[in-house]
């Protein structure tokens, strides 16, 4: 290479690396516009949600928690899934507060962000929820933000408005809400000082019921509803059926290793005879021997979340023994087979 070859190559190199370093610039100035941009559209929805519920003074607390996890409260309202879509708040009133604290011996606002995230994402609904919706007949299953193994060992199909992909929000455990006996008057009527009754209850982890009073209150994010409690989390199907004292199931569960397999398992439905059922059915003094009373697990263990609201007369399951649950809706009652359904959607 010439010297006059090697002048100019330097003279464009240099050229060509002023060039890359302007376009690296304005990238980085592209990407910080982006960021400062979805930082402003994020404190906007957040700052919106609080505004809304800040006129109402039974909700002082919430707003509170708020306030004090901003970094929480603008995750929580401005996730991945909630760019999806809307979604409904159920907030918890000032005497959940005070049920909370007295369960955990402590203020809420001592909780760390890992133990609130749970909590709070159990609150939020997937879509937007008004009060007509929680009147329909046999009542409604809606998934929530709550996510992962721990709390959520299923997964839903198109009834729940799920697409399959993994990023589907509508994937996340569900809360079970029926309209309560009395009739509801429109929250339209009602002023802030002066609430409406319960319309509905929300059945969540543990089978635990709170009851929800619907004001449809809207912020830019979807809607806000009112709750008296929080939900209790969701356990595994052995501890939940144990937290319901059926220690004949449970034990059964244990006794022939099935317990640790259905805990894993995702979309199983338990359907768990009460004690008496088992000591009715028990052949003889010396109760099953393991063979069988794992084919009675099996014959009880069924591969799909049977939510009630879903089911219908006439409808067959097989469960995991291979054997045939037939449905039965007689008189407004759920039969599996000939056994009635006494408790059900136990999350």
């Amino acid at each position: 290479m010439s010297m006059v070859q090697k002048e100019v190559y330097k003279k464009i190199s240099k050229t060509f690396k002023r060039l890359v370093a302007k376009m690296m610039t304005l990238v980085s100035l592209c990407r910080a516009l982006l960021l400062c941009a979805a930082f402003t559209a994020w404190v906007a929805e957040a700052q919106s949600f609080l505004t809304a519920i800040s006129q109402f003074p039974e909700l002082s607390n919430f707003t509170t928690l708020m306030y004090d996890n901003p970094g929480l409260a603008g995750a929580l309202l401005t996730s991945n899934a909630t760019s999806l879509t809307q979604i409904t708040v159920l907030v918890p009133d000032n005497s959940a507060f005070d049920k909370l604290e007295a369960q955990l011996g402590a203020p809420v606002g001592s909780l760390t962000v890992g133990q609130l995230e749970p909590i709070l994402q159990y609150l939020i609904l997937v879509g937007e929820w008004t009060t007509d919706n929680f009147l329909v007949q046999n009542g409604t299953t809606v998934p929530t933000l709550l996510n992962g193994p721990m709390y959520n060992n299923r997964s839903a199909g198109p009834a729940l408005g799920s697409s399959g992909a993994p990023g589907d929000p509508h994937n996340g455990q569900v809360v079970f809400i029926q309209a309560s006996n009395s009739n509801p008057t429109s929250s339209k009527r009602f002023t802030v000082r002066q609430l409406p009754q319960p319309t509905a209850t929300v059945q969540g982890g543990l089978g635990q019921q709170i009851n929800l009073t619907a004001i449809d209150g809207y912020w830019d994010g979807g809607v806000f509803q009112i709750v008296d409690q929080f939900l209790d989390l969701p356990l595994n199907c052995s501890e939940t059926i144990s937290i319901w004292n059926q220690t004949t199931f449970a034990d059964g569960l244990s006794r022939t290793g099935i317990g640790p397999a259905v805990d894993i398992t995702q979309n199983v439905t338990c359907l768990v005879p009460t004690n008496e059922a088992f000591v009715q059915a028990s052949p003889g003094e010396f109760g099953y021997n393991i063979t069988d009373l794992a084919e009675l697990i099996l014959f009880h263990t069924i591969d799909e979340p049977l939510y009630t609201n879903f089911l219908a007369d006439g409808q067959e399951y097989t469960s995991f023994s291979n054997q045939t649950v037939r449905i039965s809706i007689i008189d407004g009652s759920i039969f599996l087979n000939d056994a009635k359904l006494i408790v059900t959607n136990i999350m």
